[in-house]
């Protein structure tokens, strides 16, 4: 597909919600986001849970702190065993909306979990 189709479709479903913007106002926001988003892949290990005050978190804030970024992270589907997916489903895994984080509802992880993270430069 073209990528003005693409913008096209944005820019339709736009003024169906009542929002105005100029053409180029547009095109401008929709290039700007697609330059900033990025993929990356890592492995959080076991030991890198952190719990403090009674609540178990990972933080990407070193690397992504969430003044910048917005993160949207789930498991690396060409790298994950039935053991991780079980792992990850008992973890309960959340995000925050204050911080780029996961937050476990359930149980730590034992073993490493990899995850892929899709960053996007606000």
């Amino acid at each position: 597909m073209s990528s003005r189709i693409a913008r096209m479709r944005h820019l339709n479903r736009l003024w169906v919600n009542g929002f105005l913007p100029t053409v180029e106002e547009v095109y401008t926001a929709i290039g700007k986001k697609q330059d900033k988003q990025t993929i990356t892949v890592r492995t959080i290990q076991a030991a890198d849970w952190q719990t403090a005050d009674g609540e178990t978190s990972y933080s990407f804030e070193e690397d992504y702190p969430f003044a910048q970024y917005d993160l949207t992270v789930e498991p690396d589907g060409e790298n994950f065993t039935d053991a991780q997916m079980s792992a990850w489903l008992l973890a309960k895994p959340v995000g925050s909306p204050t911080k780029n984080r996961i937050i476990l509802m359930g149980t730590v992880p034992e073993i490493g979990i990899p995850v892929m993270i899709k960053v996007v430069r606000r």
